[in-house]
């Protein structure tokens, strides 16, 4: 079945610790967030008033600060019923020492929860305001191992969490990338069907047809030569197009910004639509991986935006820093709203898998994607990924390049 969740785990826990130690009647369980480190209550048990408002309220309030001081200070922590608080390493030793040996009796007690390198918590525990005695040896034992085994527990327990969440993370882009494919598939088997396969049809039968002419009259067709030559020629563009569209040469034989400037143009003459390109920075070469993940970055963003952004003008910039390449490709279309893209997933469409494919490619590389959009104020796509460290076999660094001019523009 599913595993149990963690902060239902901890409930589980903190009410049997709760139970095993005499006088003791509340606690709770503080942990850092994963992601913000910002402190949380994950589990509490026994306070009646968590708002703070009369004598319960007060006390869960004096136990969580003393959980998040203990924390911050990475020390166990004793409150006693004099209000003195005394600070120690969390070892059993120290707490028999000093804890249990002071003269007024402990009423909360709180222990930092650690990992090996980090404390990512604090177990805290309330016993009642008129507890005669502090806590027993056998006791202040117990608890030290607890604290010790629930915050590797705890910390393992998160690891497997995130191994199942990079597991469900890489179905989802095994899922899009086998979309993906087949989407590309379909496409590629609709326009060899569509154009190609009609224009081979056409040629096929201007042929018999000349044959048949040529055979009755014993007169050269010239002119039906021609028009089956023009069809030849159409056929032979449309397989060079989709060749193209599939891995353009430009990339392989001149670079990234070479081959964006070409696919630029011939997008823009394809949709009607104007396309600016722009290099911001001194073009370099890039590892192969790192410019066949632009370039398809750029491909999805334009091919959205004749799918869906009904824009007038695009412009495309390609940035280098010393740091960083990025893709910027930004439309004046209608444009969507913001919470459209919050989480982009295969509900949302052929845009959600588009921007999607953008998002991942830029993961693998360890980059950020970004989008920004309004309704009728268009949309930019932004993809930003680290400079590689210097490979040899990226493309030929030598000083003449087709895009060493900076800002140039389609």
């Amino acid at each position: 079945g599913m595993p149990m969740p963690l902060h239902e785990k901890l409930s589980d826990v903190l009410a049997r610790i709760v139970d095993s130690l005499h006088s003791t009647d509340a606690g709770l369980i503080l942990l850092a967030d994963t992601e913000s480190s910002r402190l949380e209550v994950a589990a509490h048990t026994g306070f009646i008033n968590l708002d703070g408002d009369g004598a319960a309220g007060s006390r869960y309030s004096e136990t969580l600060a003393l959980a998040e001081r203990s924390v911050a200070e990475r020390q166990a922590l004793c409150r006693h019923a004099d209000d003195q608080v005394l600070a120690m390493a969390a070892e059993f030793e120290m707490l028999e020492q000093l804890c249990r040996a002071y003269a007024s009796p402990t009423i909360t007690i709180a222990l930092p929860l650690a990992t090996d390198e980090h404390v990512i918590g604090s177990l805290a525990l309330a016993r009642a305001r008129d507890a005669k005695d502090s806590l027993t040896a056998e006791e202040l034992q117990l608890l030290t191992g607890i604290a010790h085994q629930l915050g590797l527990s705890i910390e393992n327990a998160r690891l497997s969490q995130q191994a199942r969440q990079r597991e469900e993370r890489l179905a989802e882009m095994l899922r899009a990338v086998v979309s993906a494919q087949e989407s590309e598939r379909q496409r590629i088997a609709r326009e060899l069907h569509d154009a190609t396969g009609q224009t081979l049809t056409a040629i096929a039968l201007g042929l018999r047809g000349t044959q048949t002419l040529a055979a009755g009259t014993r007169r050269f067709p010239s002119q039906q030569l021609a028009e089956l030559e023009g069809f030849a020629t159409t056929a032979l563009g449309e397989l060079r197009q989709i060749i193209a569209d599939l891995r353009p040469p430009q990339l392989d034989e001149l670079g990234l910004a070479a081959a964006l400037r070409w696919y630029a143009r011939e997008f823009s003459k394809r949709h009607k639509l104007a396309v600016h390109f722009h290099v911001e920075g001194a073009p370099e070469p890039l590892p192969g991986e790192y410019e066949i993940v632009l370039f398809r970055t750029t491909q999805e963003a334009l091919t959205n935006v004749a799918k869906h952004a009904a824009a007038q003008t695009v412009i495309v910039t390609l940035s280098y820093t010393p740091s960083h390449v990025s893709i910027r490709v930004e439309d004046d279309g209608r444009g969507f709203p913001s919470s459209a893209f919050e989480s982009t997933a295969p509900t949302a469409g052929a845009a959600g898998w588009g921007l999607l494919g953008i998002r991942e490619r830029a993961v693998l590389l360890g980059g950020r994607s970004r989008v920004e959009s309004e309704i009728d104020q268009g949309t930019a796509v932004y993809v930003e990924v680290p400079r590689p460290e210097p490979q040899n076999d990226v493309h030929d660094s030598s000083p003449f390049h087709p895009d060493g001019q900076t800002g140039a523009q389609l």
